[in-house]
């Protein structure tokens, strides 16, 4: 039979509240990060991180670990905004290319520059 992480604990002592607010803080971000918590719903004995009985260092590692977590949730936002400004940097030289390209387009058929005139400017931009 497999024990409790807080079997013959007060759980609502004054004493365990910060250990208590520590865990559930580290598996609600880990939850929303989408990090598999099957370990943890699984088997009760795997979350058990007591050092040598100690409250103090298993909430010491939840709030590292979770603060690890946010801190991969926005180098990862981080790169993705990174490629965005990328990619939408790409996309605007050419949209300005293309702009320049009909604007002169437009100028040459109002101006009535001759087809031949007209073929050698779509060549220079092209």
């Amino acid at each position: 039979e497999e024990k409790s992480n807080y079997a013959g604990a007060d759980v609502c002592a004054q004493s365990n509240v910060y250990h208590i607010y520590a865990e559930a803080l580290h598996i609600s971000a880990s939850m929303m990060l989408g990090v598999s918590n099957l370990h943890i719903i699984g088997k009760s004995g795997m979350l058990n991180l007591d050092f040598e009985g100690r409250h103090e260092d298993s909430t010491k590692v939840f709030l590292i670990s979770t603060l690890f977590m946010m801190i991969g949730l926005f180098l990862i936002a981080l790169l993705i905004s990174e490629a965005n400004v990328y990619v939408m940097g790409k996309m605007q030289g050419s949209a300005a290319f293309q702009r320049k390209t009909d604007r002169v387009n437009h100028e040459m058929e109002y101006y009535g520059v001759p087809d031949d005139l007209q073929r050698q400017v779509r060549a220079f931009y092209d």
